[in-house]
């Protein structure tokens, strides 16, 4: 499958990207801001574009989804949404969205819905509780510092720990959160709702 992503924080590009050639998928081009997609569509063709639905608050998403419909009426649109009011989400299905998710949605759900497994339209619910994964107040800290992009060296720096230690708490996270790459702890961190992404 064809899919195109669009969101303006590459760190959620990069885990998307990672998700869904993990999957057998091709992305065939990623872009950053949403008046970008019509062209890219009209490049590339894809199958699917998976979009946020929020980019800096306030650029009209919904338009340049409708605006997909114009180049290529075969392309599914799935928004991956950290943000998104009823409101919102009517408006990117009545845009021409196949379904609304949240970002906190297990990874497995957003395939299914890119694959046409799934028919859920709505958006998908965090796990309850607050920390599922039983992350220590450090551990936190250093998922946040990971979202940030920090290397293990600025890590240390940042928290205020020996290097050693720092690779420890990394190690650690990883392994609480049942990944094996710090992009895909990212990923997971960001959509479960564990830490944030900087604006």
């Amino acid at each position: 499958m064809r899919i195109l992503l669009c969101d303006d924080h590459p760190i959620v590009i990069m885990s998307l990207a990672e998700l869904f050639i993990a999957h057998g998928h091709d992305v065939v081009a990623t872009a950053a801001h949403p008046e970008e997609i019509r062209e890219l569509v009209a490049l590339h063709h894809p199958d699917v574009c998976v979009s946020d639905l929020l980019f800096d608050g306030e650029q009209d998403t919904a338009a340049a989804l409708s605006a997909i419909r114009e180049v290529a009426k075969s392309t599914d649109v799935v928004v991956v949404s950290g943000a998104a009011d009823a409101s919102q989400r009517q408006a990117a299905m009545a845009a021409g969205a196949v379904a609304v998710v949240s970002k906190a949605a297990p990874p497995a759900e957003l395939v299914a819905l890119v694959e046409g497994r799934s028919d859920v339209c709505t958006v998908v619910t965090r796990p309850a509780g607050p920390n599922p994964y039983f992350l220590t107040r450090r551990e936190k800290q250093v998922l946040q510092s990971l979202i940030d992009g920090d290397s293990t060296e600025r890590m240390a720096a940042r928290l205020g720990m020996r290097h050693a230690t720092a690779r420890s708490h990394v190690q650690s996270v990883l392994l609480k959160l049942g990944v094996h790459s710090r992009t895909a702890a990212v990923s997971v961190g960001v959509r479960q709702g564990l830490a944030v992404l900087s604006a």
